[in-house]
């Protein structure tokens, strides 16, 4: 059957698309993927006792093509093109946001800048993969004016994929930096797969918001005609920003498209300053006035273990950054943290994954940064067998071979109004330290 049929058959209930029954509403529509582990196929018939209105199956198993069972070559790929054929129907201005490290902070401050004036789209949590773009653009309403759709990737052709279906009207790439370097093979093939999301927007014709401090951003986008240049160096960029430390947290003074203005973000660390400078500029590129951009920056408070401030019974400030870690995004952290060094900081770092062979010299390189940092700090926890694999003797580290470790020790016990950073990959789970501390 034609994807435009199939689009059409589904319309009435596109709000109500689900791949998991158990989020399944009454005449909601339900598309059977299948994984290594998994095959949706053998939950049609579930579906349909629970009400879908629609079935889309690549495996019929008990079922019977019919007006509710819709029978595809590829449940995916049928996801996808029906999801860039509703694209291709509405009227929202698409911005891809893809990059090694803030396109989700990015992405909400953008968001929440925007939301001061237009009607909003924003992929939700963490789902930006070739499923999760699908179903974001099918949440795309006609009253939506904006949408911005996250683009990650750990392999070569991902981007391409995701901007082939998401078409994006605008494009940033936050930065370029050594993560799931097992899938990419190397850095070079990092700035490679980023790339795609600028190949598009060329292909396009389209505009681009480029961080003009990272001279591999220059370099892949310049075939690009429309870019707009962001930047806390070069005060000639379309949009400058000069921040600082206040009470722990950024002060950005900007100057965009000649007009000044400032804020204060509950953000912390120049990486943060990076994305709301990206915020900033996108914020002009729509001609917000200053006050609706800073309004719209202060509104945005981390939470999900991106740069979350807490404050603890023990009276420890923490700053919990454990969503995800690899070598650019742990050194920017641990860098902005010991920036304005207080007597009783600490750390609690755990192992960055997905990083193949280059996983040793990239451990041993945020060991040696911090005993690069030794008069700024009290101590450093390190956890997981990567850094255990190149720990050294040092009484300010203590290394454990992995999280729960941690608490059968006495160390944690010591962290009394304490300023501590967390910070690991996800798989490290660090926040669940939290109620020791």
């Amino acid at each position: 059957m034609e994807i435009e049929k199939i689009y059409n058959r589904i319309k009435p209930y596109i709000r109500l698309i689900e791949t998991d029954t158990r989020k399944l509403k009454t005449n909601g529509v339900f598309f059977a993927l299948k994984g290594d582990n998994f095959n949706g196929n053998l939950f049609a018939s579930k579906a349909l006792e629970m009400g879908a209105s629609s079935v889309i199956v690549d495996e019929l198993h008990d079922l019977s093509p019919c007006n509710q069972v819709i029978l595809v070559d590829n449940v995916l790929n049928c996801l996808q093109k029906i999801a860039a054929f509703h694209r291709s129907q509405m009227l929202a201005k698409i911005i891809g946001i893809t990059g090694t490290n803030g396109k989700t902070t990015t992405k909400e401050l953008i968001h929440s800048v925007l939301s001061t004036q237009y009607k909003v789209l924003a992929t939700e949590g963490n789902l930006n993969n070739h499923i999760g773009v699908p179903l974001t653009l099918l949440k795309i309403r006609p009253e939506h004016e904006i949408a911005i759709i996250e683009m990650g990737a750990n392999h070569p052709g991902e981007i391409k994929l995701l901007a082939s279906l998401a078409k994006p009207d605008l494009g940033l790439v936050t930065n370029v930096g050594k993560a799931h370097l097992e899938g990419f093979g190397s850095f070079e093939g990092v700035i490679k797969t980023k790339k795609e999301l600028y190949d598009q927007l060329a292909e396009e014709g389209k505009t681009v918001f480029v961080f003009s401090d990272q001279k591999e951003l220059l370099q892949m986008s310049g075939q690009i005609a429309q870019r707009l240049f962001y930047s806390l160096e070069d005060q000639e960029a379309w949009c400058y920003g000069k921040w600082h430390s206040k009470n722990e947290n950024i002060h950005l003074e900007w100057r965009c498209n000649g007009v000044a203005s400032e804020v204060v973000s509950p953000l912390f660390g120049k990486y943060n300053a990076t994305n709301i400078l990206a915020a900033v500029c996108v914020g002009n590129y729509f001609k917000l006035n200053p006050e609706q951009i800073a309004d719209g920056i202060r509104a945005y408070i981390p939470e999900n273990n991106r740069s979350q401030k807490l404050k603890t019974a023990k009276g420890n400030n923490i700053i919990l950054d454990a969503y995800n870690a690899n070598p650019v995004s742990m050194s920017l952290a641990i860098e902005s943290f010991l920036e304005n060094p207080i007597k009783n900081s600490c750390l609690i770092l755990g192992d960055m994954f997905e990083l193949g062979g280059y996983s040793r010299n990239e451990h041993a390189a945020i060991i040696d940064l911090l005993l690069s940092h030794k008069d700024k700090f009290e101590m450093a926890i390190l956890a997981g067998k990567h850094f255990q694999t190149v720990q050294k003797d040092d009484p300010q580290l203590a290394f454990f071979e992995n999280r729960e470790e941690i608490p059968a020790s006495s160390v944690l016990s010591s962290f009394v109004n304490k300023d501590i950073l967390i910070k690991g990959s996800r798989g490290m789970k660090l926040e669940s330290l939290l109620k020791y501390l």
